[in-house]
This record gives structure tokens, C-alpha cells and sequence, in this order.
């Protein structure tokens, strides 16, 4: 641009002649250095604003790309959790702030030049919205009932829009927030953001050292063996546990070595602890439930198992040193009503600074 401006200067400083064909090719040469240089600016305007469009559909894709982590998914989460409500808020808040604005205009602006037309008046209630002004500049000069007119008018839109309203909307963000952060408190698999990135820089290092398959190859060996197996039974407990000799069975062939198998299912318990269960459960079930299907006395046996085995590695991590647990059952009738109450109680000895008894149950 600073070649357009030079030569449009030069134009002027450089002429040197008297008569008339000089000066008519002056103001040619001129106008036509505006041109060029008006035209370089309309195209440079063009630029910024293909620009402007590129970096702001980048900046949603950032948004959209926070959805691949829990943590990073709270903005959007958040949205979609409010979107219903928020619908409904701005339909209502439209409404009241298109009808206000009308009303004043139609009211006041004749004497008040904040309010002079529909549009105007929409334009200072936005204002108003933003804490500019409350008070319009000439309302001084109201008079009579017209001073009842504006305040009647000023304090319905303080009450209802700045101080309702605008709460409402608020309240619809930090509820729909609560839920998110609610839902994330309870997912076992999540974790910082900065640990995920770094366990997907190490994972990938671990599949390269120790010859694993793709993760898009394993994950579609047990879709596949999920889609071809029928729906397990609720009430056969064999078919709802996925054993290792499962896995085995439908991982590829690169996953047969049973070292290979040891390494990758103890690197993800590692990750993953709750998703996994010890031995002790997967050989009770598949031996309480083999033949015909089992007695109700041995599904409940099982079923105490099942809970032993998630219960145990919590409590010995929470409270190490704890034994147990030990099942307890109470039956409780008040009127006509019968519950039946089933307690696991962990002990561990007492030690010094710990905060339990020998006797002390540290969880029911």
C-alpha cells in the first residue's frame, strides 16, 4: 500500500508543466493512483474479512475439539444441557424487552430523545442492559404525569429484566454446570487432562515396545465379538463377566501369547481398576454357574462375591490394612412395611495415629 500512496504523491510533486494537456493528464494520472489505491484497500477489507471468517470457524472448532476430554467438555456439555431451557428463556426475554421498548417509544418518546423511535428505544434498553445508563439524559425535563410515565416504565425494566431475568439466566448456566460437574464426579475412567496427554504419548510408545495391535484393531475385534454374541442373561452370571479366556478367544492373533495378553490387561487395570474384577469373582462365577442354571441360594452367593470383589480393593486402598468383609443380614418391619437390610463391615487393627479400633467398622 505504501507504493499506491507514493506513486498518488508523486503525481502531484513531479509535474512540471504549464498547459492545458499537462494538466489534464495531471488529474488522470490522478485519479487514477485513487483508483489503484482504493481498489488495493477494498481487497485488503476482502482479506480481512475471509480471515476473520477462517479464524472464527476455528475458534468453534476449538470448542467443538474440548469434547474429546471430560474435563475439556464442560463448555460444551454445559450448552447442551441448558440449550432447552435457554430457548425458552431468550423466547420469553424477546417478548418482554420488544413489548417494553414499543411501550416507551410509544409513550415517551416524544419527550425523550432516548426513546424517539422503536429502534431507538431497542438500542438504549440494550445499553440499559450493559449498565450504561438507567437514568435517560432529558428526563429532567419531563413534567406532570409523564414523570410517573418514565419511572413506572424505568423500574419495570430494572425489576424484571436487569434483576429477574438476567438471574434466570444465570441460574439456567450454573444448573446445567452442577449436572456436568455431577456426571463427571461419578465417571471412574476420568482423569487431569494433563495426565491424559501424557499417558497418550506413553501409550503410544507401549504399543510400538511391546508389539501390541492397533487400538482400532482391538476395539473392533470385541465389537464385533459383542455384536455376534446373543444378549447374556440376566440372570446367568457366566455370560455378564468377560473372563480372560473371553478376551483370549477374540482378540487378534497378534494378542494369543498369553504374556503379550498378561502385559496389556495389567496396563489397563492399571488405568482402569474399576472396570476390572480379580480372579477370585470370575472363578466363582463361572464355577457357581456351571451346568444347569444355579439355585437361588447360589446366585445370592454369587452375588455376594460380586460385591466382595469390588468392595475389597476400594477399602484396602481407602484404609490399608483392612480385612474382611463380613456380611450381615437384618430384617426390619415397621407396620406393614418389611426391609430387608444387608451390611459390609471391614475391620482393621489399630495402629498408631490411625484413627479406628481393633472393633471399629470402618464401613456399612
Amino acid at each position: 500500500m505504501a507504493e499506491e500512496y507514493d506513486h498518488l504523491l508523486h503525481q502531484i510533486l513531479d509535474f512540471h508543466g504549464h498547459g492545458h494537456a499537462e494538466w489534464e493528464n495531471l488529474v488522470q494520472g490522478y485519479f487514477d493512483a485513487k483508483a489503484l489505491v482504493y481498489h488495493e484497500t477494498r481487497w485488503l477489507m476482502m482479506h480481512r474479512i475471509a480471515i476473520y471468517i477462517v479464524l472464527y470457524v476455528q475458534f468453534l472448532q476449538l470448542v467443538m475439539y474440548f469434547d474429546s476430554h471430560p474435563r475439556m467438555a464442560m463448555l460444551t456439555s454445559t450448552l447442551k444441557k441448558s440449550l432447552d431451557n435457554m430457548f425458552h428463556f431468550f423466547f420469553l426475554f424477546l417478548l418482554i424487552f420488544a413489548m417494553l421498548g414499543f411501550t416507551a417509544s410509544w409513550m415517551l418518546g416524544g419527550d425523550v430523545t432516548a426513546f424517539a423511535t422503536v429502534g431507538i428505544a431497542l438500542g438504549s434498553q440494550t445499553k440499559m442492559l450493559f449498565g450504561e445508563w438507567i437514568y435517560a439524559d432529558n428526563a429532567d425535563d419531563l413534567t406532570g404525569v409523564m414523570v410517573a410515565m418514565y419511572w413506572i416504565y424505568a423500574l419495570t425494566f430494572m425489576l424484571l429484566l436487569l434483576y429477574t431475568l438476567l438471574n434466570f439466566f444465570l441460574a439456567i448456566v450454573v444448573d446445567a454446570f452442577v449436572q456436568v460437574k455431577t456426571h463427571i464426579a461419578v465417571q471412574t475412567f476420568e482423569q487431569n487432562v494433563c495426565l491424559d496427554i501424557f499417558d497418550l504419548l506413553r501409550s503410544g510408545v507401549q504399543y510400538r515396545s511391546r508389539s501390541w495391535p492397533a487400538r482400532s484393531t482391538l476395539l473392533k475385534a470385541i465389537d464385533d465379538a459383542i455384536e455376534n454374541t446373543p444378549p447374556p442373561d440376566p440372570e446367568d452370571a457366566e455370560d455378564r463377566i468377560w473372563t480372560v479366556q473371553k478376551l483370549h478367544g477374540v482378540l487378534p492373533d497378534a494378542m494369543k501369547d498369553p504374556a503379550r495378553l498378561a502385559s496389556f490387561l495389567h496396563s489397563y487395570s492399571l488405568k482402569c481398576p474399576h472396570t476390572f474384577v480379580c480372579c477370585e469373582l470370575a472363578l466363582s462365577a463361572e464355577g457357581a454357574c456351571q451346568g444347569a442354571r444355579a439355585s437361588q441360594h447360589d446366585c445370592i452367593e454369587l452375588a455376594f462375591v460380586q460385591a466382595g470383589a469390588v468392595l475389597k480393593p476400594l477399602m484396602r486402598e481407602a484404609f490399608p490394612g483392612a480385612t474382611g468383609p463380613e456380611w450381615s443380614y437384618e430384617r426390619i418391619q415397621c407396620g406393614d412395611q418389611v426391609m430387608h437390610r444387608v451390611s459390609a463391615n471391614f475391620m482393621r487393627e489399630k495402629t498408631k495415629g490411625a484413627d479406628l479400633s481393633p472393633s471399629e467398622q470402618v464401613l456399612r
